[in-house]
């Protein structure tokens, strides 16, 4: 925002503080130690979402803009939802760059639930959310080797052009 960067920003959960210390980027949701976030939010448990170019003085801390993330909460009726979502390679094309018949292994599981209600009606409520993935990816890099044929006519070659062969 801004033109600045994303540790330049403010980051807020329910208007409470959500910086990390060390990178000063948000720290929940945040890609941690090999991009792996310690602590997730699952996206289900967001009801608002709002960032502020510029804020005001009142937010201070930072150049770019405060973003504040507002948490679903319990209400007087029974609430919730559920979702999966499914990526697998037998469903998938093929990639152009595998050898014919060889389909990498590509699998993205995503489900999670919400579910919000009354405990004691108009006083104290409850919200629980969880939300699971499990992803597998196969060795998707595939390299082409020269056939023993190639080397020999670029070896050729180099030694037709006077260029040293390196063995």
């Amino acid at each position: 925002m801004n033109g600045n960067r994303a540790n330049q920003n403010n980051w807020q959960i329910d208007g409470t503080d959500n910086n990390d210390f060390w990178h000063n980027s948000d720290a929940v949701n945040q890609g941690s130690i090999s991009g792996v976030a310690g602590v997730l939010l699952p996206i289900d448990a967001i009801d608002q979402f709002n960032q502020q170019a510029a804020a005001t003085p009142d937010f201070g801390r930072n150049a770019g803009s405060m973003v504040n993330v507002v948490i679903k909460s319990g209400t007087n009726s029974l609430h919730g939802s559920a979702y999966y979502y499914n990526r697998n390679e037998a469903l998938a094309a093929q990639s152009p760059f595998a050898p014919p018949g060889v389909n990498p292994e590509l699998r993205n599981e995503h489900e999670g639930f919400s579910l919000g209600g009354p405990i004691w009606k108009n006083h104290t409520f409850f919200f629980l959310t969880f939300e699971r993935q499990k992803f597998v990816q196969g060795n998707t890099v595939t390299a082409t080797v020269p056939s023993q044929a190639w080397i020999d006519q670029a070896q050729i070659l180099l030694t037709a052009h006077h260029v040293p062969v390196i063995r």
